[in-house]
């Protein structure tokens, strides 16, 4: 079967509407570049965006990292995580919980404007 728009033959096997790799981009909003960049590895490298392994916290969990740096104000993060990991109930019986990694803590501190001190003694909130 054979489709005429105005007056071009169109062959059967052509009838898909082929579009541009620049009006692909403009849609999607990014540049021509980054959609070539994308068919070699589609893995997306923009500033923000949101990585694949990149672990998701809950806002309860950063209030609770929040809550044992202001209860262990002394300890730096590589100890406070060993602490609250090493937590045990009146029987003995293991309640640790995991933070998060070292960068894990030091992203909450830096977002809440928390500081760990040169002075081990005091927490510096800003």
């Amino acid at each position: 079967m054979v489709t005429e728009v105005d007056g071009v033959t169109i062959p059967e096997k052509h009838r898909q509407v082929l579009l541009g790799v620049k009006w692909f981009a403009q849609m999607a909003g990014v540049d021509k570049a980054t959609y070539y960049r994308w068919t070699v590895n589609p893995e997306d490298k923009r500033k923000n965006a949101a990585h694949p392994r990149m672990l998701q916290y809950s806002k309860l969990h950063e209030a609770i990292v929040i809550s044992k740096i202001k209860q262990y104000p002394d300890l730096t993060p590589d100890e406070l995580i060993a602490v609250c990991l090493d937590e045990v109930d009146a029987d003995g019986n293991s309640i640790g919980y995991y933070l998060g990694s070292r960068s894990y803590v030091y992203l909450v501190t830096f977002n809440h404007r928390i500081s760990f001190s040169s002075n081990p003694k005091r927490l510096a909130i800003r």
